[in-house]
């Protein structure tokens, strides 16, 4: 697991935008996905979204951002 955490520091900082969820059959079977928007532009995946297997550990931290309503006087 450390070797894993050391290779991924090395990576570039990358994020994706969870934008859905669904089920694809594949062969007779159903495949539970994550649908994403990745930041890599539209030309990269599907028009910009990629998808991944559900059920599999594939991420590593969670942002949770928000925004303040802004007030003036």
């Amino acid at each position: 697991m450390d070797l894993q955490i050391r290779l991924l520091e090395r990576l570039p900082r990358h994020c994706v935008l969870l934008t859905g969820v669904g089920v694809e059959m594949r062969d007779g079977k159903a495949i539970e996905f994550w649908e994403v928007q990745e930041n890599l532009r539209e030309n990269w995946g599907d028009g910009g979204y990629i998808r991944f297997a559900r059920h599999n550990c594939l991420i590593r931290e969670v942002y949770e951002l928000g925004a303040l309503k802004a007030h003036f006087n």
